[in-house]
């Protein structure tokens, strides 16, 4: 019965430790925020130097503090000697430490790993908002709403995707996404100390990545109750709205990274109001039924007045790396024939990944050329992968669609791959023109078989 006794006054002990602490620590981070936005005229008030000295021993304060917290909140979970709530990895699991038979009650302590967030809740009503870290949790408490601070990556499909002339199109995406951080929140001018249905959330939670309370509320209690769920509908809301601004003729001459960046800009703007920003949206295809796709290239349309029916033709070039210069001539000579071709080296923009570009472009083009010659036949490259995509693209098509040419650029063997296919000789006196031509009648083909 003593040593219970005991225990029971070394648990309040150190709650009260605790508490003390946390208190004084909310304190030194409210003063030390202070001191990094201070405005103007208060600068008028504070030396430069004075401002910086007192932010550094601030800083050294909550860094003693913090460890202090750390120690306690260990010998919090071994003096409890019962079961707990484990939060990491946005998971909930109770824990029951080797030798601690079952008991009656609910856990005393929550402990909450670090990019974690948890909101609890008492009898419906919640109580608190906390980071990562140990916490006592009172009577009936319990972490309802658990929010991962890492950053997020979906890839999904969208079906039915309605172009202004309400054509339906395919359209595979990724979206990258996290909680809203402190400092994103600051840009914004948003105060955090703000009413959020009629409640307030001051402070700051979590070391590895800052964010306000106020923004674990907003996720925890958003739009559809899940703040994961409510991103990617909203995502797919705008991404439509993109869409429906062009005609199906239109769309194989967008750029996909301006339809990413304009469908990010429309989430971005709504996305704070349950705590998220939006890093990246990426349109990775876009595709129609093939009856619907030749449709685009009817008589109607490349024929119509005023048209230039090469200027919408994409020609990919595929190719070895010792092979640029003289590819970077038949991209130059394609380009003033009319046609729109299409290199990595000229069309992947900064930032974009190469990968992803390349399979992107290699769907969109309605001529793959692949350049060969010895430095490329019959060794191990990145043009064997598009290739074999080209060769994937072409098993969609009909028979008798011209799509994929091997081009030589010299004297060389031709992949057994490539071995069904007429190929063009580049270098001879009539080269050129066998490629125009092969490119001339098969976009007439394809009229005809609309």
């Amino acid at each position: 019965m003593q040593d219970s006794e005991s225990t029971k006054a070394d648990i309040e002990s150190l709650r009260r430790q605790l508490e003390i602490h946390r208190k004084s620590l909310r304190r030194l981070e409210e003063q030390k925020a202070l001191h990094g936005d201070l405005d103007a005229p208060l600068r008028l008030l504070h030396s430069i130097d004075h401002e910086n000295e007192e932010i550094r021993r601030i800083e050294a304060e909550i860094q003693e503090l913090r460890e202090k917290l750390q120690v306690l909140e260990q010998d919090m979970v071994y003096s409890v000697n019962s079961s707990y709530y484990l939060i990491e990895d946005s998971e909930l699991t109770l824990v029951k430490p080797a030798g601690v038979l079952d008991q009656l009650g609910e856990p005393k302590v929550a402990v909450v790993k670090p990019y974690n967030a948890v909101v609890f809740e008492q009898g419906g009503n919640i109580t608190r908002v906390e980071g990562p870290g140990t916490f006592l949790i009172e009577r009936f408490e319990f972490p309802k709403h658990i929010i991962d601070l890492r950053p997020q990556w979906e890839s999904f499909e969208v079906e039915e995707v309605l172009t202004k002339d309400k054509v339906p199109l395919h359209i595979k995406c990724g979206l990258g996404y996290r909680i809203e951080s402190r400092e994103q929140t600051a840009e914004r001018g948003e105060d955090p100390r703000e009413m959020v249905e009629g409640r307030r959330f001051p402070g700051i939670i979590s070391e590895e990545y800052p964010v306000c309370k106020r923004t674990i509320f907003k996720a925890a209690y958003g739009p559809a109750g899940d703040w994961k769920i409510t991103t990617k509908g909203a995502t797919i809301t705008k991404l439509r709205e993109v869409i429906a601004e062009f005609e199906l003729q239109d769309i194989y001459r967008l750029d996909l990274a301006e339809v990413g960046r304009r469908t990010k800009e429309e989430v971005t703007n709504i996305a704070h109001h349950w705590g998220v920003n939006v890093g990246t949206v990426n349109i990775d295809t876009v595709e129609a039924l093939e009856t619907v796709r030749k449709q685009v290239w009817g008589t109607e349309y490349l024929r119509s007045e005023g048209r230039d029916w090469k200027a919408t033709v994409q020609v990919f070039l595929s190719y070895a790396r010792q092979d640029e210069e003289q590819v970077e001539k038949i991209y130059q000579a394609l380009s003033d024939a009319g046609f729109k071709p299409w290199m990595d080296k000229k069309d992947i923009l900064p930032g974009e990944t190469w990968r992803s570009s390349i399979q992107r472009a290699i769907r969109r083009s309605d001529f793959f050329l692949t350049c060969l010659s010895a430095n490329s036949v019959n060794k191990r490259s990145f043009l064997q992968k598009e290739i074999r995509h080209a060769l994937d693209i072409w098993q969609e098509k009909l028979d008798s669609d011209i799509y994929l040419i091997p081009v030589r650029l010299g004297d060389c063997e031709v992949p057994e791959s490539l071995c069904d296919f007429q190929w063009v000789d580049l270098f001879e006196e009539d080269g050129w023109a066998q490629l125009m031509n092969a490119i001339q009648v098969g976009m007439e083909r394809r009229e005809g078989s609309t």
